[in-house]
Order: C-alpha cells, then structure tokens, then sequence
C-alpha cells in the first residue's frame, strides 16, 4: 500500500498543492489516466467515462483527500485515516511517500517527523 501523507497542524491549500499530490498528479500521470482512480460516488453519473472522464477542474488535492489516498491536516485526521485503513486491510507493510522539491525541505523534515514520534509508533 503506499499513501501521501501531509501532518502539519493545519494544511494550507497552498502548500498541499505545490506538493507530490497536486504536481505529480497533474503534470505526469494525467496522462495515464490515473485521476480516474479518485472517482467518488456520483462521478459516474456527473463524468461518465464515454465522454472523457473527470474534467481537469475536479484534479485537486481535495479529491484525493476524499478518495482517502492522501492522508491530511492534524496527527489526529491522519491517525484515523490510518486506523481505518488498518481497520479495513490490516496490511503487512506501508510506504510513506512525502514530498520531494515541491514543498519547502523543512516542511517535509517536520512531517516526516510528527509521523515518525506520533503516528507510527501506535502501529507496532
């Protein structure tokens, strides 16, 4: 399983999207189609594949968010994404993917922190 995580106390709009998920997304997968894996219920009736598929106002980090592939804003959301995710799976392994070059290096050093002393250990 691999998931992005971002685990400021808050998440500015801004940050999150010069981050992995917004650019990534956008700028090289897009052409793959992978958006498509973010659908949400309803998406079929409103962007039905026949006819393209999620127009490219709906790629934000905020979809991703609700698809529950980005895990964000406090210790506290991610955590309990995280319990849900274990809840449902139970998986044997997790990847954390931060971000790299799109979000400030000391930004990235505090996420990587927080994750490492106050999410990671409840998992053990």
């Amino acid at each position: 399983m691999k998931f992005m995580l971002f685990c400021p106390p808050t998440l500015p709009a801004t940050l999150a999207e010069r981050g992995a998920a917004a650019l990534f997304y956008r700028r090289f997968n897009r052409i793959y189609g992978f958006w498509e894996a973010f659908r949400l219920p309803g998406d079929d009736e409103k962007f039905p594949l026949a006819k393209g598929g999620l127009p490219r106002s709906e790629w934000t980090v905020e979809r991703t968010v609700n698809a529950h592939y980005v895990f964000a804003g406090t210790v506290d959301d991610v955590r309990r994404e995280m319990d849900t995710v274990v809840d449902a799976v139970n998986p044997e392994w997790f990847a954390w993917w931060s971000d790299q070059g799109g979000v400030p290096l000391y930004q990235v050093k505090k996420q990587l922190e927080l994750f490492g002393t106050k999410i990671l250990p409840q998992y053990k």
